[in-house]
Protein backbone atom coordinates (compact mmCIF):
# COMPACT_ATOMS: atom_id res chain seq x y z
CA UNK A 1 0.00 0.00 0.00
CA UNK A 2 1.59 3.28 -1.10
CA UNK A 3 1.70 6.51 0.89
CA UNK A 4 -1.07 8.20 -1.08
CA UNK A 5 -3.54 5.38 -0.48
CA UNK A 6 -2.65 5.35 3.22
CA UNK A 7 -3.39 9.09 3.41
CA UNK A 8 -6.79 8.74 1.79
CA UNK A 9 -7.64 5.74 3.98
CA UNK A 10 -6.84 7.95 6.96
CA UNK A 11 -9.18 10.68 5.69
CA UNK A 12 -11.85 8.04 5.08
CA UNK A 13 -11.56 6.75 8.64
CA UNK A 14 -11.94 10.31 9.99
CA UNK A 15 -15.33 10.61 8.30
CA UNK A 16 -16.49 7.60 10.32
CA UNK A 17 -15.71 9.54 13.51
CA UNK A 18 -17.25 12.88 12.62
CA UNK A 19 -20.85 11.90 13.43
CA UNK A 20 -20.09 10.58 16.96
CA UNK A 21 -17.93 13.66 17.57
CA UNK A 22 -20.83 15.88 16.46
CA UNK A 23 -23.13 14.09 18.92
CA UNK A 24 -20.65 14.67 21.75
CA UNK A 25 -20.30 18.37 20.98
CA UNK A 26 -24.06 18.92 20.73
CA UNK A 27 -24.55 17.09 24.03
CA UNK A 28 -22.07 19.45 25.70
CA UNK A 29 -23.27 22.75 24.24
CA UNK A 30 -27.00 22.20 23.61
CA UNK A 31 -29.14 21.13 26.58
CA UNK A 32 -32.09 19.80 24.60
CA UNK A 33 -33.13 16.45 23.21
CA UNK A 34 -33.63 17.54 19.61
CA UNK A 35 -30.10 18.40 18.53
CA UNK A 36 -29.90 16.85 15.06
CA UNK A 37 -29.94 20.25 13.31
CA UNK A 38 -27.00 21.48 15.36
CA UNK A 39 -25.33 18.10 14.94
CA UNK A 40 -25.74 18.29 11.17
CA UNK A 41 -24.12 21.72 11.13
CA UNK A 42 -21.15 20.49 13.15
CA UNK A 43 -20.81 17.36 11.03
CA UNK A 44 -20.81 19.36 7.78
CA UNK A 45 -18.31 21.81 9.27
CA UNK A 46 -15.94 18.97 10.13
CA UNK A 47 -16.19 17.59 6.60
CA UNK A 48 -15.53 21.07 5.19
CA UNK A 49 -12.45 21.41 7.41
CA UNK A 50 -11.21 18.04 6.20
CA UNK A 51 -11.67 19.07 2.56
CA UNK A 52 -9.78 22.31 3.27
CA UNK A 53 -6.90 20.39 4.88
CA UNK A 54 -6.74 18.04 1.90
CA UNK A 55 -6.68 21.04 -0.48
CA UNK A 56 -3.86 22.72 1.45
CA UNK A 57 -1.83 19.51 1.55
CA UNK A 58 -2.25 19.15 -2.21
CA UNK A 59 -1.17 22.76 -2.76
CA UNK A 60 2.00 22.13 -0.74
CA UNK A 61 2.73 18.94 -2.65
CA UNK A 62 2.16 16.75 0.40
CA UNK A 63 -0.87 15.00 -1.09
CA UNK A 64 -1.34 13.62 -4.59
CA UNK A 65 -4.57 13.96 -6.54
CA UNK A 66 -6.67 10.88 -5.72
CA UNK A 67 -6.78 8.09 -8.27
CA UNK A 68 -9.96 6.17 -9.02
CA UNK A 69 -9.60 3.76 -6.11
CA UNK A 70 -8.84 6.55 -3.64
CA UNK A 71 -11.90 8.47 -4.86
CA UNK A 72 -14.00 5.39 -4.18
CA UNK A 73 -12.67 5.22 -0.63
CA UNK A 74 -13.57 8.89 -0.08
CA UNK A 75 -17.07 8.26 -1.41
CA UNK A 76 -17.38 5.22 0.85
CA UNK A 77 -16.34 7.31 3.87
CA UNK A 78 -18.77 10.12 3.01
CA UNK A 79 -21.79 7.82 2.59
CA UNK A 80 -20.84 5.92 5.75
CA UNK A 81 -20.74 9.25 7.58
CA UNK A 82 -24.36 9.87 6.53
CA UNK A 83 -25.46 6.44 7.76
CA UNK A 84 -23.65 6.79 11.09
CA UNK A 85 -25.11 10.29 11.55
CA UNK A 86 -28.66 8.89 11.42
CA UNK A 87 -27.65 6.20 13.91
CA UNK A 88 -26.05 8.46 16.53
CA UNK A 89 -28.86 11.02 16.30
CA UNK A 90 -31.66 8.44 16.26
CA UNK A 91 -33.19 9.70 19.51
CA UNK A 92 -33.33 13.28 18.28
CA UNK A 93 -34.84 12.14 14.97
CA UNK A 94 -37.28 9.73 16.66
CA UNK A 95 -36.11 6.76 14.59
CA UNK A 96 -34.87 4.53 17.42
CA UNK A 97 -36.76 1.45 16.22
CA UNK A 98 -35.58 1.78 12.62
CA UNK A 99 -31.90 2.64 13.06
CA UNK A 100 -30.50 -0.41 14.81
CA UNK A 101 -26.79 -1.20 14.98
CA UNK A 102 -27.45 -4.33 12.89
CA UNK A 103 -28.93 -2.26 10.05
CA UNK A 104 -26.06 0.24 10.22
CA UNK A 105 -23.37 -2.44 9.97
CA UNK A 106 -25.22 -4.17 7.15
CA UNK A 107 -25.54 -0.90 5.19
CA UNK A 108 -21.83 -0.12 5.62
CA UNK A 109 -20.92 -3.64 4.47
CA UNK A 110 -23.16 -3.18 1.43
CA UNK A 111 -21.51 0.15 0.65
CA UNK A 112 -18.08 -1.45 0.78
CA UNK A 113 -19.29 -4.29 -1.44
CA UNK A 114 -20.75 -2.07 -4.16
CA UNK A 115 -18.20 0.79 -4.03
CA UNK A 116 -14.83 -0.72 -3.12
CA UNK A 117 -14.69 -4.42 -3.80
CA UNK A 118 -17.42 -6.82 -4.90
CA UNK A 119 -16.13 -9.51 -2.61
CA UNK A 120 -17.75 -10.41 0.69
CA UNK A 121 -15.23 -9.80 3.48
CA UNK A 122 -15.65 -10.38 7.22
CA UNK A 123 -18.43 -12.91 6.72
CA UNK A 124 -19.02 -12.98 10.48
CA UNK A 125 -20.39 -9.42 10.44
CA UNK A 126 -22.59 -10.20 7.43
CA UNK A 127 -24.12 -13.17 9.27
CA UNK A 128 -24.57 -11.33 12.57
CA UNK A 129 -26.05 -8.18 11.02
CA UNK A 130 -28.52 -10.02 8.78
CA UNK A 131 -29.75 -12.56 11.33
CA UNK A 132 -29.85 -10.14 14.27
CA UNK A 133 -31.80 -7.67 12.13
CA UNK A 134 -34.31 -10.44 11.36
CA UNK A 135 -34.54 -11.41 15.04
CA UNK A 136 -34.91 -7.79 16.16
CA UNK A 137 -37.65 -7.12 13.61
CA UNK A 138 -39.66 -10.26 14.41
CA UNK A 139 -39.23 -9.77 18.16
CA UNK A 140 -40.61 -6.23 18.21
CA UNK A 141 -43.12 -6.49 15.38
CA UNK A 142 -44.57 -9.95 16.08
CA UNK A 143 -43.73 -11.39 19.51
CA UNK A 144 -43.30 -8.31 21.66
CA UNK A 145 -46.25 -5.95 21.38
CA UNK A 146 -47.03 -3.32 23.97
CA UNK A 147 -48.88 -0.03 24.33
CA UNK A 148 -48.98 2.64 27.00
CA UNK A 149 -52.13 0.98 28.35
CA UNK A 150 -51.19 -2.67 27.98
CA UNK A 151 -47.50 -3.34 28.62
CA UNK A 152 -46.50 -6.72 27.29
CA UNK A 153 -43.72 -9.25 27.48
CA UNK A 154 -42.77 -12.31 25.51
CA UNK A 155 -43.77 -15.72 26.77
CA UNK A 156 -42.60 -18.69 24.75
CA UNK A 157 -44.92 -21.64 24.67
CA UNK A 158 -43.81 -23.54 21.59
CA UNK A 159 -40.67 -25.09 20.12
CA UNK A 160 -40.37 -22.55 17.30
CA UNK A 161 -40.13 -19.54 19.61
CA UNK A 162 -37.71 -21.34 21.90
CA UNK A 163 -35.40 -22.20 19.00
CA UNK A 164 -35.84 -18.68 17.61
CA UNK A 165 -34.45 -17.04 20.75
CA UNK A 166 -31.87 -19.78 21.31
CA UNK A 167 -30.40 -18.90 17.91
CA UNK A 168 -28.92 -15.72 19.44
CA UNK A 169 -26.46 -17.34 21.90
CA UNK A 170 -25.88 -20.38 19.70
CA UNK A 171 -24.97 -18.31 16.65
CA UNK A 172 -22.82 -15.98 18.74
CA UNK A 173 -21.01 -18.85 20.45
CA UNK A 174 -20.51 -20.74 17.18
CA UNK A 175 -19.01 -17.83 15.25
CA UNK A 176 -16.91 -16.69 18.21
CA UNK A 177 -15.34 -20.12 18.66
CA UNK A 178 -14.84 -20.48 14.90
CA UNK A 179 -12.93 -17.19 14.72
CA UNK A 180 -10.96 -17.88 17.90
CA UNK A 181 -9.80 -21.15 16.35
CA UNK A 182 -8.69 -19.33 13.19
CA UNK A 183 -6.40 -17.05 15.20
CA UNK A 184 -4.10 -20.02 15.91
CA UNK A 185 -2.94 -18.68 19.27
CA UNK A 186 -3.38 -21.91 21.20
CA UNK A 187 -0.84 -22.28 24.00
CA UNK A 188 -0.88 -23.17 27.68
CA UNK A 189 -2.38 -19.81 28.67
CA UNK A 190 -5.23 -19.80 26.17
CA UNK A 191 -5.98 -23.46 26.93
CA UNK A 192 -6.26 -22.77 30.67
CA UNK A 193 -8.44 -19.71 30.05
CA UNK A 194 -10.71 -21.62 27.68
CA UNK A 195 -11.07 -24.48 30.16
CA UNK A 196 -12.05 -22.05 32.93
CA UNK A 197 -14.75 -20.45 30.76
CA UNK A 198 -15.95 -23.90 29.67
CA UNK A 199 -16.44 -24.93 33.30
CA UNK A 200 -18.62 -21.86 33.93
CA UNK A 201 -21.18 -23.33 31.51
CA UNK A 202 -22.38 -25.25 34.60
CA UNK A 203 -23.95 -21.96 35.70
CA UNK A 204 -26.59 -22.35 32.99
CA UNK A 205 -27.85 -25.57 34.54
CA UNK A 206 -27.70 -24.48 38.20
CA UNK A 207 -24.89 -26.93 39.01
CA UNK A 208 -22.95 -23.98 40.44
CA UNK A 209 -24.03 -20.41 41.17
CA UNK A 210 -22.49 -16.97 40.90
CA UNK A 211 -21.94 -16.71 44.66
CA UNK A 212 -20.26 -20.08 45.12
CA UNK A 213 -16.65 -20.19 46.25
CA UNK A 214 -15.78 -22.44 43.31
CA UNK A 215 -17.05 -19.93 40.75
CA UNK A 216 -15.41 -16.98 42.48
CA UNK A 217 -12.11 -18.89 42.45
CA UNK A 218 -12.42 -19.43 38.72
CA UNK A 219 -13.14 -15.75 38.16
CA UNK A 220 -10.06 -14.85 40.19
CA UNK A 221 -7.78 -17.23 38.29
CA UNK A 222 -8.93 -16.11 34.82
CA UNK A 223 -7.56 -12.51 34.88
CA UNK A 224 -4.41 -13.85 36.58
CA UNK A 225 -3.80 -16.16 33.60
CA UNK A 226 -4.57 -13.36 31.14
CA UNK A 227 -2.18 -10.86 32.78
CA UNK A 228 0.54 -13.51 33.07
CA UNK A 229 0.18 -14.26 29.36
CA UNK A 230 0.51 -10.56 28.45
CA UNK A 231 3.56 -10.14 30.68
CA UNK A 232 5.18 -13.25 29.18
CA UNK A 233 4.65 -11.98 25.64
CA UNK A 234 6.13 -8.59 26.51
CA UNK A 235 9.16 -10.04 28.29
CA UNK A 236 10.03 -12.38 25.43
CA UNK A 237 9.14 -9.69 22.84
CA UNK A 238 6.63 -11.84 20.98
CA UNK A 239 3.48 -9.84 21.59
CA UNK A 240 0.64 -11.10 19.40
CA UNK A 241 -2.35 -8.75 18.91
CA UNK A 242 -4.43 -11.73 17.79
CA UNK A 243 -4.44 -12.82 21.43
CA UNK A 244 -6.23 -9.59 22.35
CA UNK A 245 -9.02 -10.47 19.94
CA UNK A 246 -9.04 -14.03 21.32
CA UNK A 247 -9.36 -12.94 24.95
CA UNK A 248 -11.94 -10.27 24.07
CA UNK A 249 -14.18 -12.92 22.56
CA UNK A 250 -13.50 -15.36 25.40
CA UNK A 251 -14.39 -12.82 28.11
CA UNK A 252 -17.55 -11.88 26.20
CA UNK A 253 -18.60 -15.53 26.21
CA UNK A 254 -18.06 -15.58 29.99
CA UNK A 255 -20.20 -12.47 30.47
CA UNK A 256 -22.98 -13.95 28.32
CA UNK A 257 -22.89 -17.17 30.37
CA UNK A 258 -23.23 -15.17 33.58
CA UNK A 259 -26.09 -13.08 32.20
CA UNK A 260 -27.95 -16.07 30.80
CA UNK A 261 -27.58 -17.95 34.08
CA UNK A 262 -29.25 -15.07 35.92
CA UNK A 263 -32.17 -14.91 33.47
CA UNK A 264 -32.54 -18.72 33.37
CA UNK A 265 -32.30 -18.52 29.61
CA UNK A 266 -31.64 -22.22 29.06
CA UNK A 267 -33.81 -23.61 31.83
CA UNK A 268 -37.00 -21.61 31.30
CA UNK A 269 -39.29 -21.11 28.31
CA UNK A 270 -40.39 -17.67 29.47
CA UNK A 271 -38.66 -14.65 27.95
CA UNK A 272 -40.18 -11.91 30.09
CA UNK A 273 -38.12 -8.98 28.89
CA UNK A 274 -38.26 -6.47 26.09
CA UNK A 275 -34.65 -5.77 25.09
CA UNK A 276 -32.32 -8.14 23.28
CA UNK A 277 -29.23 -6.48 24.72
CA UNK A 278 -26.98 -9.49 24.18
CA UNK A 279 -27.20 -9.11 20.40
CA UNK A 280 -25.81 -5.59 20.65
CA UNK A 281 -22.90 -6.77 22.80
CA UNK A 282 -22.13 -9.73 20.53
CA UNK A 283 -21.97 -7.66 17.34
CA UNK A 284 -20.01 -4.79 18.95
CA UNK A 285 -17.36 -7.21 20.21
CA UNK A 286 -17.20 -8.83 16.76
CA UNK A 287 -16.58 -5.41 15.19
CA UNK A 288 -13.86 -4.53 17.74
CA UNK A 289 -12.14 -7.92 17.34
CA UNK A 290 -12.01 -7.52 13.56
CA UNK A 291 -10.68 -3.98 13.92
CA UNK A 292 -7.89 -5.25 16.18
CA UNK A 293 -6.88 -7.71 13.48
CA UNK A 294 -7.04 -5.11 10.73
CA UNK A 295 -5.27 -2.26 12.53
CA UNK A 296 -2.74 -3.85 14.87
CA UNK A 297 -1.31 -6.84 13.04
CA UNK A 298 1.06 -7.29 10.15
CA UNK A 299 -0.16 -9.34 7.23
CA UNK A 300 2.65 -11.90 7.55
CA UNK A 301 1.67 -12.60 11.18
CA UNK A 302 -1.97 -13.35 10.39
CA UNK A 303 -3.07 -16.90 9.62
CA UNK A 304 -4.24 -17.35 6.02
CA UNK A 305 -7.91 -17.88 6.88
CA UNK A 306 -8.01 -14.71 8.96
CA UNK A 307 -6.26 -12.59 6.33
CA UNK A 308 -8.72 -13.72 3.68
CA UNK A 309 -11.54 -12.37 5.83
CA UNK A 310 -10.14 -9.08 7.10
CA UNK A 311 -7.10 -7.87 5.16
CA UNK A 312 -8.34 -6.49 1.88
CA UNK A 313 -5.20 -5.09 0.21
CA UNK A 314 -4.46 -8.29 -1.72
CA UNK A 315 -8.03 -8.61 -2.94
CA UNK A 316 -8.51 -5.04 -4.10
CA UNK A 317 -9.60 -4.35 -7.69
CA UNK A 318 -7.18 -4.32 -10.61
CA UNK A 319 -6.42 -0.62 -10.36
CA UNK A 320 -4.92 -1.16 -6.88
CA UNK A 321 -1.80 -2.73 -8.42
CA UNK A 322 -1.16 0.47 -10.33
CA UNK A 323 -0.80 2.44 -7.09
CA UNK A 324 1.32 -0.10 -5.18
CA UNK A 325 5.11 -0.09 -5.12
CA UNK A 326 5.73 -3.80 -5.62
CA UNK A 327 9.27 -3.54 -4.28
CA UNK A 328 7.88 -2.58 -0.85
CA UNK A 329 5.81 -5.78 -0.58
CA UNK A 330 6.97 -8.94 1.13
CA UNK A 331 7.56 -12.14 -0.80
CA UNK A 332 4.46 -13.64 0.85
CA UNK A 333 2.25 -10.80 -0.38
CA UNK A 334 3.79 -10.92 -3.87
CA UNK A 335 3.08 -14.65 -4.11
CA UNK A 336 -0.51 -14.01 -3.03
CA UNK A 337 -0.85 -11.42 -5.82
CA UNK A 338 0.69 -13.82 -8.30
CA UNK A 339 -1.79 -16.49 -7.27
CA UNK A 340 -4.64 -14.00 -7.59
CA UNK A 341 -3.56 -13.16 -11.17
CA UNK A 342 -3.25 -16.85 -12.08
CA UNK A 343 0.51 -16.88 -12.69
CA UNK A 344 1.74 -20.46 -12.99
CA UNK A 345 4.80 -21.63 -11.08
CA UNK A 346 4.85 -18.55 -8.85
CA UNK A 347 5.93 -20.59 -5.81
CA UNK A 348 9.32 -21.27 -7.43
CA UNK A 349 9.99 -17.69 -8.54
CA UNK A 350 12.24 -15.24 -6.73
CA UNK A 351 10.97 -11.88 -5.50
CA UNK A 352 12.42 -10.00 -8.49
CA UNK A 353 10.98 -12.50 -10.94
CA UNK A 354 7.50 -12.20 -9.41
CA UNK A 355 7.72 -8.39 -9.58
CA UNK A 356 8.69 -8.53 -13.27
CA UNK A 357 5.77 -10.88 -13.94
CA UNK A 358 3.26 -8.66 -12.15
CA UNK A 359 4.29 -5.46 -13.95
Amino acid sequence: MNTSLKQYLFFTSLMFLFAPLSLGLTTIYYKTRYTHIQGLSINLSLIAILVLIMFLLKQRGKLAFPNFLEMKYLLFGLLSNVIIFFYVFQNSLNIEKEMTIYLIILLILLLFFFIINKKIIIKELWIFSIWFLVVDTIHYQVFFRSTSYYPSYVTTTNLFMTLFYFSIPLLGLGLYIYNMKKYKVIDIFTIISSCIVSITVLLLFDVINLQSEFFLTLILILPFVFITDIITMLIYKRFNPLKLAFYLRLFTILVLIMVYSQTEYFTSTNFSRESLFEMVGIIYVAVIANLIIFLFTKKDEIPKKVSNEVIIDINQPEETLLSINLNDLTITTLKALAKLKGIEGYTKLTKDEIIDTLK
